[in-house]
C-alpha cells in the first residue's frame, strides 16, 4: 500500500511539474523582453524563405502565390524551394512560375528534409532565413511581423504563431487546443527572455547563426537549440500568423507522428545537450529539460500515477474494486466508439494517442533507433 501510493505520488509530481509548476514559476519571473521596434522601410533585411519538399507538388502553387501575397518589399525577398528527389511536378511548377524571386535547389538523391535545408542554405545569401513548410500558408504581414526584432543585437531567431485550418477532420479542433496551450506556454517563455521550443511552419534566424541539421533530429528545435547555444535569444511573435492543414488526420496518424518527432527531438536534444547546463544557460536549461524532456515523459508519469492508484484501489475495498471495473468498461467504450466524438472525448482521444505516440518515441530514442527520412502526409493523398 505504501509503495502504490509513494508510486502514485511520483507520477503526480511529474505530472504536476510539466502542466502547472513550471507555468506558474516562470509567471513568476521577471518579464525582460521589450516590444520589438520596426525600422525604416528603408532599413528592411532580406529575407530568403526556405520550404524543404518532398513530392509537393499538390500544395505548391498554393504557396507560391501565398508568397506572392506577402506584404513585404519584393526586392528583400525569396522563395527558395528545395526538393528531396522530388519525383512529380515541383520543378515544372517552378518554372512555370516565372519569377527570378522563386527558385528551386535540387537533391538528385533522397536524404531527408534536413539535408534538403542545409543545401538550401548554402544558395541563399540573405540576412535573415525564414523557414516555413510546404503546407504552411503565411498571414500577408507574417514577414513583417517577425523581421523586427532582429533590430535587438541579441536576438538570433523569433518563430510565429500557428494555426490550424478550418477542416472536418474530427481532431481538428483538439489539435487546435493543443496548439492554443503550447503558443500560451511560448509566450510566457518569451517575455522572460526565451522560448524552449520553436515551430517549423514559421520561423525566422539570422543566417550567420545557421549550423548544419543533423538528419535525425528534428530542424526547428534544433535550429533554436544552435541560436541559443551560440549565446543569443529565441522569442515568438504571436502575430506572425502560419495557416496550417491539420497536422493529424486521424489516432493513428497521431501516434506516428508523435512518435518520429519525440525520438528526433530527443535525438537533438541530445546531440545539444550543453544547452542543459544551467550554470551557463540559466532558466533556459531547465525550462528545457522540463518542457521537452519531462513532457515527453508524461506518459510515464501517467502509468506510476495509474498503477500506483490501481495498487491502492487493489487494497480497498470491494465497492472500489467496482468503481475501477466500471471505470475501464467505460474508457474500452471510449476507444471503440464510432468516428463522430464531441469536442471533450475527441480531445481526450488525441492525448491518448499523443501519449502513446510520446512514450513508444521515448522508448525508439533510448533504444538507438533513429529516424532520418520518412515519407511526409501532407495531403489526404500523399501516402503516409
Amino acid at each position: 500500500m505504501l509503495e502504490a501510493s509513494l508510486l502514485a505520488a511520483c507520477g503526480a509530481l511529474g505530472i504536476l511539474t510539466v502542466v502547472c509548476i513550471y507555468p506558474l514559476i516562470l509567471l513568476l519571473l521577471p518579464c525582460r523582453t521589450p516590444p520589438a521596434a520596426p525600422p525604416t522601410p528603408s532599413a528592411w533585411p532580406t529575407v530568403t524563405i526556405i520550404t524543404a519538399a518532398r513530392n509537393a507538388a499538390a500544395l505548391l502553387e498554393a504557396k507560391i502565390q501565398n508568397f506572392r501575397e506577402l506584404d513585404y518589399p519584393s526586392e528583400c525577398l525569396i522563395l527558395l524551394v528545395a526538393s528531396d528527389a522530388s519525383t512529380d511536378a515541383t520543378r515544372s511548377i517552378i518554372e512555370a512560375a516565372g519569377d527570378p524571386r522563386i527558385q528551386l535547389v535540387e537533391q538528385a538523391a533522397r536524404r531527408g528534409k534536413a539535408a534538403a535545408m542545409n543545401l538550401a542554405v548554402e544558395q541563399a545569401g540573405a540576412d535573415l532565413l525564414l523557414f516555413s513548410d510546404a503546407d504552411a500558408l503565411l498571414a500577408p504581414d507574417a514577414v513583417r511581423k517577425l523581421a523586427p526584432h532582429f533590430s535587438d543585437p541579441q536576438v538570433g531567431g523569433v518563430c510565429g504563431l500557428r494555426m490550424s485550418a478550418r477542416s472536418a477532420a474530427r481532431l481538428r479542433d483538439a489539435q487546435q487546443t493543443y496548439i492554443n496551450l503550447d503558443s500560451a506556454l511560448k509566450r510566457i517563455e518569451s517575455a522572460r527572455g526565451r522560448i524552449s521550443s520553436n515551430d517549423g511552419k514559421i520561423h525566422m534566424i539570422r543566417r550567420m547563426l545557421f549550423s548544419p541539421i543533423p538528419p535525425d533530429v528534428t530542424d526547428d528545435l534544433y535550429t533554436a537549440l544552435s541560436v541559443v547555444s551560440q549565446g543569443y535569444r529565441f522569442l515568438f511573435e504571436p502575430e506572425a500568423v502560419a495557416e496550417v492543414k491539420v497536422p493529424s488526420r486521424d489516432a493513428l496518424h497521431e501516434i506516428q507522428r508523435r512518435r518520429r518527432i519525440v525520438t528526433r527531438s530527443l535525438t537533438g536534444i541530445f546531440r545539444m545537450r550543453r544547452v542543459l547546463n544551467p550554470a551557463r544557460f540559466g532558466w533556459f536549461s531547465i525550462g528545457l529539460l522540463i518542457n521537452k524532456v519531462g513532457r515527453r515523459l508524461l506518459p510515464f508519469f501517467l502509468l506510476m500515477l495509474s498503477g500506483g492508484l490501481l495498487g491502492v484501489v487493489l487494497a480497498s475495498s470491494a465497492l472500489t474494486k467496482w468503481t475501477l471495473v466500471a471505470a475501464v468498461i467505460l474508457l474500452v467504450v471510449f476507444i471503440i466508439r464510432p468516428a463522430r466524438l464531441n469536442k471533450p472525448l475527441a480531445l481526450a482521444q488525441y492525448m491518448l494517442a499523443g501519449f502513446i505516440g510520446s512514450g513508444w518515441g521515448v522508448i525508439d530514442f533510448l533504444s538507438g533507433r533513429r529516424v532520418s527520412v520518412w515519407e511526409p502526409r501532407k495531403t489526404e493523398e500523399v501516402g503516409a
